[in-house]
């Protein structure tokens, strides 16, 4: 069996922004992402990491000639998706001959991908993989991952597929666990402890010890938070080769890893959340018609429960808690108001390093320049809370703040339910 030397159909890497933001501009801001398997696998080539022979594909045409020029006897055809337990869910498939793959090409290209519930559409798939498969005596999912209790880089290999509850439970039978200390690095131990645990021969253990020494440079050297490998087959030679694989890199490190900020694919982010990632701020998208802007995370999930609590259904999450200044705050009202989705919107505030004053100069700056044209209830609570009902009760625009998040909602829902333009009473009042 050859190396894999994979062909791409584009000359750049595609890394899938899965979460709320991005890095731009030499600043670094907390994002989440992960790589498709086709480019974790061009990375793996100039380690020297084996891995089965494939070819990415665009559609069932192409994935047929490509069957065609391999020649093998089996195929795996692989939905080129960052969806978890893409087997399960039948996004890969098992082919015997090139008319088989092409069928499975155009079953992935035309249906929709639904979730592991099979409640939902989650997706489509745009690329396949289809590779070379083969039948061996030992194959095992091998999972790396940093324990940040340890401090450690964890190794675990099984039999069976590793679920990331077997992550933290040491006692799992079914999985071999074994620790690499970043100050000492990767020791041959470690190898052989989990080559010996899959029963391999003397020929195969020494090989597996270079293939699992690589693997743990390229987790450090790419920062990762965890990488996934699966199924990893013993082949010719007693080499190991890697099917599956998937991988996240640790936000915090991406300041390194500058190739891949230009080449971020945005399929599945919506440009509100790119936007928000971009000026250091938190978007998430929901289905509701109730726009919330909060700072901190318990006090955001409080606030959507709580109105989800009174009947009334969130169509986002603004998290505030990294805008100092007030054009950025006016800016977080900006993305949540061209939701277009949005009916009338609450601001719920408890100050600590984001002052009052601060929230309350932006907000009057979004309704000065017209950005607020729905209803819109404050509660500011916290530090420098007295300047900043002075400031808004100064500006003589209609606002109305109230002293409690439970207050908030029951007149958010109020106004979404009356469709009043603001609210009734004095212009200028504080509830």
């Amino acid at each position: 069996m050859k190396r894999c030397t994979w062909s791409l159909t584009c000359c750049t890497f595609n890394i899938s922004l899965v979460s709320m933001s991005i890095m731009a501009l030499g600043k670094y801001i907390f994002i989440k992402m992960k790589l498709k398997e086709n480019e974790i696998k061009e990375l793996f080539f100039e380690y020297g990491i084996n891995t089965m022979k494939g070819r990415l594909v665009e559609n069932a045409a192409e994935a047929y000639t490509v069957a065609k020029e391999m020649g093998s006897d089996i195929f795996s055809v692989k939905a080129n998706v960052l969806v978890r337990g893409r087997e399960e869910i039948g996004e890969i498939r098992r082919a015997c001959n090139a008319d088989e793959v092409k069928k499975f090409a155009n079953d992935l290209f035309e249906n929709p991908i639904i979730s592991p519930e099979g409640e939902q559409e989650i997706g489509r798939v745009t690329s396949i993989v289809v590779e070379e498969a083969f039948v061996s005596d030992i194959s095992f999912y091998l999972t790396l991952y940093f324990d940040r209790i340890s401090g450690k880089t964890i190794f675990i290999v099984s039999r069976e597929k590793i679920l990331h509850g077997d992550l933290q439970y040491e006692k799992n039978e079914k999985c071999i666990r074994a620790p690499a200390d970043f100050a000492t690095g990767f020791s041959p131990f470690i190898g052989r402890k989990l080559a010996c645990s899959l029963e391999m021969n003397t020929d195969a253990i020494k090989k597996s010890i270079k293939t699992f020494e690589k693997l743990y440079r390229f987790f450090v050297d790419y920062d990762c938070k965890i990488l996934e490998l699966g199924p990893v087959y013993l082949g010719e030679g007693n080499e190991l080769y890697v099917s599956g694989a998937s991988m996240e890199i640790d936000n915090n490190a991406l300041f390194r890893h500058e190739e891949f900020l230009g080449v971020i694919n945005r399929e599945g982010c919506q440009e509100l959340e790119l936007e928000a990632g971009k000026n250091g701020m938190t978007f998430v998208k929901f289905e509701g018609n109730i726009g919330c802007l909060v700072n901190g995370t318990g006090l955001g999930l409080a606030t959507l429960d709580l109105i989800r609590l009174n009947g009334g259904v969130p169509a986002n999450f603004m998290d505030v808690s990294g805008c100092h200044t007030s054009e950025s705050v006016k800016n977080a009202i900006s993305i949540v108001c061209r939701d277009k989705d949005v009916k009338v919107v609450l601001i719920n505030i408890f100050a600590g390093a984001i002052r009052c004053d601060v929230i309350a100069g932006g907000i009057k700056h979004a309704l000065e320049k017209g950005i607020l044209k729905v209803p819109v209830v404050i509660r500011l609570d916290g530090n420098n809370m007295v300047l900043a009902r002075k400031i808004i009760n100064e500006s003589g625009l209609k606002i109305v703040m109230v002293d409690s998040m439970a207050d908030g909602v029951s007149k958010v829902i109020f106004a979404l339910h009356t469709n009043d333009e603001v609210m009734d009473g004095d212009p200028t009042s504080t509830i």
